[in-house]
């Protein structure tokens, strides 16, 4: 698979009854296949940034967005969804609020028969994402009976199953143990060598961060670093630790001499 190749120009989004932009002059490109997270204290703008990746803003409405978002050339405010789902797919953090049928199998299939995908196709799909999330063996189990990190696990599914070449995960580990975070790690790593482009999205600079090839900082709705994380982590810890993306005592090891922003 050939991952979604994403240019933003001078992306900006105000939301209706804000004086000031949630997020403003946001230029970045991501290369098909590329591994990116994102990471910005509350409020930095991250989830306005996944929202405008796949077009639910301003779709949705309440808002008006600055600059432009391309995703293998195609704008996802104006696109049609097809092409939209095909391109970009998004995990929210609250995995209830991408959760609409009863049983999880059909969570699964919801996407694609929406997409009127063959029914021998959906079936597949179905197998291969709930495997991929290690659920297959609670397919016909109503949703309501899972725990917070098998419902996002399912929620996981449902975007696997659309098979978008794209996969944004807003902060998808905030109802993961340990374990299902490993987990979570370990499945991000397969998705990238099948050839998806990846966008995590968190609050802190955690293992999946580090897992990356590139780190996106967001502060005040800005980018204000863009390098690899091991760069990062050598030359601007400090300023990581002032975000509060980082905590301070790794921030102290962390930083170069000066511990401030990257040449």
């Amino acid at each position: 698979m050939k991952g979604t190749e994403v240019i933003c120009t001078e992306l900006g989004f105000t939301y209706d009854g804000e004086e000031r932009p949630a997020l403003e002059g946001v230029t970045m490109a991501i290369r098909s296949g590329e591994w990116v997270a994102i990471v910005g204290p509350s409020g930095s703008g991250k989830s306005t940034l996944c929202q405008l990746l796949n077009g639910l803003l301003p779709r949705s409405g309440g808002g008006v967005r600055a600059g432009q978002v391309q995703l293998d050339g195609i704008d996802p405010k104006d696109a049609p969804l097809s092409a939209v789902t095909e391109a970009a797919g998004v995990l929210f953090q609250d995995p209830d609020a991408q959760l609409v049928q009863g049983i999880v199998e059909d969570e699964v299939a919801f996407g694609p028969e929406n997409m009127r995908v063959p029914p021998e196709q959906i079936e597949r799909r179905v197998q291969e994402a709930l495997q991929a999330v290690r659920l297959l063996d609670r397919r016909a189990d109503p949703v309501r009976s899972l725990s917070g990190g098998q419902r996002q696990r399912t929620a996981i599914a449902a975007v696997l199953a659309l098979k978008p070449r794209l996969l944004v995960f807003d902060d998808a580990c905030a109802s993961l143990d340990a374990a299902a975070q490993a987990d979570f790690l370990q499945l991000c790593r397969t998705l990238q060598a099948e050839g998806r482009t990846l966008i995590t999205a968190s609050g802190r600079f955690d293992d999946v961060a580090r897992a990356a090839q590139r780190v996106i900082v967001l502060d005040g709705g800005r980018a204000v670093l863009d390098a690899p994380p091991e760069e990062l982590l050598r030359r601007c810890g400090e300023q990581l630790a002032q975000l509060g993306v980082l905590p301070r005592a790794a921030g102290s090891r962390g930083a170069g001499p000066a511990g401030g922003p990257m040449a």
